[in-house]
């Protein structure tokens, strides 16, 4: 390629970081294109394999309802019916199954943001710990 680029689809694959090696040029662009492309699928795929996970450390009582509420992510009715579960996992539960769309989940990720709730943006974004891991093995 012009430019002393290696091509992506010549060389060697890395097995753990998904770029391809080449003459000593290391290429992972491409695959973080792909990446960022599925970015938002991703995320949504994570949060309905994580459920029940997430279901044990969100923390809903401490500003997180109130403010997707008051971006719109929950309607007066979902935001009664979350806060009437008897208990915090319960209320993650049934804040969890309403979810439907990736605009929902991307308002969810930064309203736990915006909640001091990082370390659960973290657990999603990284699939729980798998990308991770996946490095690290």
């Amino acid at each position: 390629m012009p430019g002393g680029l290696a091509s992506p689809r010549k060389g060697k694959m890395h097995k753990y970081s998904g770029q391809v090696e080449n003459d000593g040029i290391k290429e992972g662009l491409l695959m973080c294109c792909v990446k960022l492309a599925d970015k938002k699928t991703n995320i949504s795929s994570a949060i309905a394999t994580l459920k029940s996970s997430l279901a044990y450390f969100i923390l809903p009582d401490f500003g997180l309802l109130g403010d997707l509420l008051g971006i719109g992510f929950l309607t007066p009715e979902h935001f009664a019916d979350v806060r009437s579960e008897r208990t915090v996992y319960d209320r993650n539960a049934a804040l969890l199954d309403l979810m439907t769309t990736e605009d929902q989940c991307d308002k969810f990720l930064k309203s736990l943001q915006r909640t001091g709730q990082q370390r659960v943006v973290n657990f999603i974004t990284q699939n729980g710990g798998q990308k991770h891991n996946d490095v690290l093995t």
